[in-house]
């Protein structure tokens, strides 16, 4: 009999020790990451935005590049649904708006439409160098 009562107070004491462990470690962590790592994560919320040097100029840049993408997303469904013309238009819009846009000159060369002169126009669009293979060894 005293060998259970000293068997029960021996697990007991063990549980105890345990637990207390246990807490000590949880509340390690959490300084651990009270102190050292929400510091770190914690983000302070601006509202002031911003600045911009010139609001105005901004907004018309912003126009003139959504009229851009409008009008090449419109010429390429038209040249994809066959309207030749109409794609033609469309990509003649983008250069009108911005004369240098790559996009818009090859549409015109693979449609073959003339392309507006212009020293930018006219240059030959680069062709990208092929990739050569290396000699690096490989394990066998």
């Amino acid at each position: 009999m005293k060998e259970h009562v000293s068997a029960a107070i021996g697990e007991t004491i063990a549980g105890i020790a345990m637990v207390i462990l246990i807490g000590f470690g949880v509340v390690a962590a959490w300084d651990g990451y009270y102190l050292e790592i929400r510091p770190l994560a914690r983000v302070v919320p601006t509202f002031t935005a911003t600045p911009i040097p010139d609001p105005e100029r901004a907004k018309v840049e912003g126009r003139r590049t959504r009229l851009i993408i409008d009008y090449l997303g419109a010429a390429n469904a038209f040249r994809a649904a066959g309207q030749r013309e109409w794609a033609i238009d469309r990509y003649r819009e983008v250069l009108a708006i911005d004369p240098g846009n790559l996009e818009a000159r090859a549409g015109l060369r693979d449609l073959g439409a003339i392309v507006p002169t212009g020293s930018i126009l006219n240059t030959p669009v680069p062709t990208p160098l092929p990739i050569e293979p290396t000699n690096t060894p490989t394990k066998r």
